[in-house]
């Protein structure tokens, strides 16, 4: 949500940027959140939800970033809001997903509760973080601030992996 709702005023900040994208950045990147869910849950069918909740996140942070980076060409940066938009937004759809082979029966609606608790106040508070970023770098800002999410997010999941591997293979004591 950052992304798609800061892009229009980096635009606007910046020299040398066409006028239109500003309002094309939010449509393709909206878009690209609509269009991109089915082939990515096909490709998360096929190769299991973590490994594409690793590779959506990844590859969606790396786009995203790029994003303010190619303002000056309106085709590449439409492309890239188109695809890493839909990229990010799947982890939404797929981390649904994940929750639903964990939980079961009423402890599911909790949890999904629980989620969309936190979803909606990393969208209230995200924007805000992001805005203040934008302030203190024109050009680097919100790059950085996407990095630090996306990385954050990462670092988290694969700690979560290894101690559930390290849990997995642990001799119970006698």
């Amino acid at each position: 949500l950052s992304l798609i709702s800061l892009l229009p005023v980096l635009v606007n900040r910046l020299p040398l940027t066409a006028d239109s994208l500003t309002y094309l950045i939010p449509i393709a990147g909206g878009l690209g959140t609509v269009v991109m869910q089915y082939p990515l849950a096909l490709v998360s069918e096929k190769f299991g939800n973590r490994f594409t909740a690793y590779l959506s996140s990844t590859f969606g942070v790396i786009l995203c970033s790029l994003i303010p980076f190619s303002l000056h060409s309106i085709i590449v940066s439409l492309i890239l809001t188109f695809i890493g938009s839909g990229l990010v937004y799947f982890l939404y759809t797929i981390s649904l997903a994940m929750l639903s082979e964990r939980f079961k029966g009423g402890r599911l609606i909790s949890a999904n509760a629980s989620f969309i608790v936190l979803f909606e106040l990393s969208n209230l508070i995200g924007p805000v973080v992001a805005g203040a970023f934008l302030d203190k770098s024109l050009n680097y800002g919100l790059s950085i601030f996407l990095i630090l999410i996306g990385t954050s997010y990462i670092m988290i999941a694969k700690i979560r992996d290894f101690q559930k591997a390290k849990k997995k293979y642990m001799v119970p004591d006698k």
